[in-house]
């Protein structure tokens, strides 16, 4: 995701990358702030986890954890108890799966915490 300030990119690689993003196969998806970014980031990490080959540990066991831990009452999962599960979750799959989609799919809730931790758990 990106919000706020971070919306003034270019759609290309370098600038994307340099607010912590990445253009994936260049689909843009654009939410308005009637959106539930929790069940959003849920769906997306459903996502993964169904397309997750299942070759690595990393992929195919952190994308389902991260999608069940999203799922669990979405209305009332406050993020910030989340935070450092998904953050350790998320440093692991990046650093030791085996393509590009496990590597990728903890960008989804690293984006979710940086842009909308305060907003969601306020609801």
């Amino acid at each position: 995701f990106l919000a706020g300030e971070d919306l003034d990119v270019t759609l290309d690689e370098p600038s994307i990358r340099g607010k912590g993003s990445f253009l994936g196969a260049g689909g843009i998806i654009v939410l308005d702030d009637r959106r539930n970014m929790v069940d959003f980031t849920r769906q997306a990490m459903e996502f993964y986890a169904e397309e997750s080959c299942g070759k690595c540990v990393p992929c195919r066991l952190g994308t389902r954890l991260l999608a069940d831990r999203l799922a669990a009452n979405p209305e009332e999962t406050k993020l910030a108890t989340l935070k450092k599960e998904f953050e350790e979750v998320g440093n692991t799959m990046q650093a030791t799966s085996a393509c590009g989609l496990g590597s990728a799919a903890p960008m989804v809730t690293n984006s979710l915490m940086r842009y909308f931790l305060k907003e969601t758990d306020a609801e």
